[in-house]
C-alpha cells in the first residue's frame, strides 16, 4: 500500500490517540454518570478487536453496581450496543451478550415482536411496576449476574443470592418470581432470547439457595417443574436454564424430581449434560431409566 504524507500523518495521530485512550481506560478515573454516557454515545468500533472495545461497557457496569442504574445510563448503553450490530469479533459478540442482560432493565426498550420477542419482556413489565426500594434491589441483583456458560452456581453469586433473599424475605422473593414466571396456560411456546435465558438460569439458582426445610421450598419446586415442562423457541436458548433446572431437581427427592427429570431428558441438549444428570440421579435412587 502506498501512503501519501497526509495519510501517514493521520494514521500516526490515530495510533497515538488510540494508545492514549487504551491507557486511560486502564486507570481508575473518577467517572461521573455524565462522563460514562458521553463515552458510550461517542464510542465507535469497526473491527471490534481493539483494547478500547469492552472498557466503556465495563466502566458502566462498575458504576451501576456501585451507584445503581439509571434511565440515562441505559439509554447510552442502548446507543453503544446499537453501534456494534455489524461488528463480528468475538469481543463484540461477548459484549452483546452482556448488553442483552443489562437491557432487561431498560424502561425505554420496546417489547419485542415475532422473532425478537422474549419472555423477559414479561419480566421487565413486572419489574418496572415495583415500588422504588424493591425495584432497586432487583436491579442490583440483575447487575451482579454474569453472562457465562457455567452450569453450576458460582460460590460468589450464591453468597449474593442468599444475601438478597435474606433482605427481601424468601416468601416475598418466591412470590415475585411466581408473578413473572412463564406459564403454559398463556402460550404453547415461549419465545426466549439471550438475555432472558441467562436471567432464567440465575433465577433457578436463586431458588436453589433456599434450604430444603424452608416453608417456601415446595413453591420453588413447583416453579422449576413448570419451567421444565414448557416449550421454548428457539429451543437452543433454553439449554442453559434447563441444565440449571436439572441440577436443581437432582438435589431434590424422587417424589419431587423424577418426573420432571425424565421430561428434561426427553428434551436433551446436544452435549448430553442433562442425560448424565438424570442417569446419575436414577442410579443414586435405584430408579429405572431407559
Amino acid at each position: 500500500m502506498s501512503w501519501t504524507e497526509p495519510s501517514r500523518l493521520l494514521y500516526q495521530r490515530g495510533t497515538v490517540l488510540y494508545e492514549l485512550v487504551c491507557h486511560l481506560y486502564q486507570r481508575k478515573l473518577p467517572y461521573s454518570e455524565l462522563d460514562i454516557c458521553e463515552i458510550l454515545e461517542l464510542s465507535r468500533h469497526h473491527c471490534g478487536h481493539g483494547g478500547d472495545v469492552t472498557p466503556p461497557f465495563d466502566i458502566l457496569l462498575a458504576h451501576a453496581r456501585k451507584h445503581g442504574i439509571s434511565a440515562e445510563l441505559l439509554g447510552a448503553a442502548r446507543s453503544f450496543l446499537a453501534g456494534l450490530k455489524r461488528v463480528k469479533s468475538s469481543k463484540a459478540w461477548h459484549l452483546k451478550r452482556k448488553g442483552a442482560m443489562l437491557l432487561l432493565l431498560d424502561p425505554g426498550r420496546p417489547d419485542g415482536t415475532g422473532a425478537s420477542a422474549c419472555w423477559s419482556d414479561h419480566f421487565r413489565r413486572g419489574l418496572l411496576a415495583l415500588p422504588p426500594y424493591e425495584l432497586r434491589r432487583w436491579q442490583d441483583l440483575v447487575l451482579t449476574m454474569s453472562v457465562n456458560d457455567l452450569k453450576q452456581m458460582p460460590k460468589v453469586w450464591r453468597h449474593t443470592a442468599q444475601k438478597f433473599v435474606a433482605e427481601l424475605a424468601a416468601e416475598h422473593v418466591v412470590s415475585r418470581l411466581t408473578e413473572w414466571w412463564p406459564d403454559a396456560s398463556q402460550r404453547n411456546y415461549w419465545p426466549i432470547q439471550t438475555g432472558g435465558s441467562h436471567l432464567l438460569k440465575h433465577f433457578v439458582w436463586l431458588l436453589e439457595t433456599l434450604p430444603e426445610a424452608h416453608p417456601a421450598k415446595p413453591a420453588c419446586d413447583e416453579l422449576v417443574q413448570r419451567l421444565v415442562l414448557l416449550n421454548w423457541k428457539p429451543p437452543e436458548q433454553a439449554v442453559k436454564f434447563r441444565i440449571a433446572a436439572a441440577l436443581y431437581l437432582a438435589a431434590r427427592p424422587p417424589t419431587v424430581a423424577w418426573k420432571p427429570l425424565q421430561s428434561l431428558a426427553a428434551k436433551e441438549d446436544r452435549e448430553g449434560h442433562i442425560r448424565r444428570i438424570v442417569h446419575d440421579f436414577s442410579k443414586r435412587h435405584g430408579l429405572s431409566h431407559p
